[in-house]
């Protein structure tokens, strides 16, 4: 992002980078609760005499033990990110509700996940495999908060901010736009007819 002072930049769209930021920290988090999650599950779970023994879940019982570890580990992490203290009581559903606002999944269907892969639930697998959808989820939701703030009425100090004014047509564009430009903005540090015609396309470039 191109250097501005700080009193050149409104404040909605201050607030914006800033949420961006906290958002982005929080997924960088969760991925390592995603590997923390994981090796205490290997570790309680399928590690004697300290070696790794992934045939042992091809067993039920122990499949159900293996993805109730993963699940308090990430329901522990989302009782402080929540803020809700370690002591607070939650029953099953709402054990359930605060996993899946946290990681993008629930202990049913993690158990789901080690029940279908069995042995084959590597941490390759899981990590290459189950967590990037799971975190489409989170991040979608992270990115929708982090601009809930932004309106149509916020795109004159967009344009005026990122530039692109000089080169992009105000009256067809949408609150959409307006985010899109910050996060174009953001990356490169500018905002070129070349980036506006790849993203929305020529129609809303200005004639020249």
């Amino acid at each position: 992002m191109a250097d501005k002072k700080k009193e050149e930049v409104p404040e909605h769209i201050s607030k914006f980078y800033k949420l961006q930021k906290k958002a982005d920290q929080m997924l960088t988090t969760m991925h390592r609760h995603h590997r923390g999650a994981y090796d205490k599950a290997i570790d309680d779970v399928l590690t004697k005499d300290g070696q790794v023994d992934m045939e042992l879940l091809e067993d039920s019982k122990i499949q159900d033990k293996f993805a109730n570890v993963m699940a308090d580990q990430y329901i522990s992490k989302a009782k402080k990110l929540f803020k809700t203290g370690d002591d607070a009581k939650f029953d099953d559903l709402e054990k359930e509700l605060l996993m899946n606002a946290y990681t993008g999944t629930t202990k049913t269907q993690l158990l789901h996940l080690v029940k279908t892969h069995k042995k084959g639930f590597t941490f390759e697998h899981f990590y290459g495999k189950e967590v990037p959808g799971m975190t489409k989820k989170i991040k979608d939701n992270l990115d929708a908060a982090a601009s809930s703030h932004i309106t149509e009425e916020s795109l004159d100090d967009i344009l005026k901010y990122t530039g692109a004014d000089k080169h992009i047509k105000k009256d067809i564009l949408e609150r959409g736009h307006g985010i899109a430009l910050l996060d174009i903005y953001k990356q490169m540090g500018t905002i070129s007819p070349k980036m506006i015609e790849d993203q929305f396309g020529k129609k809303y470039l200005k004639k020249k």
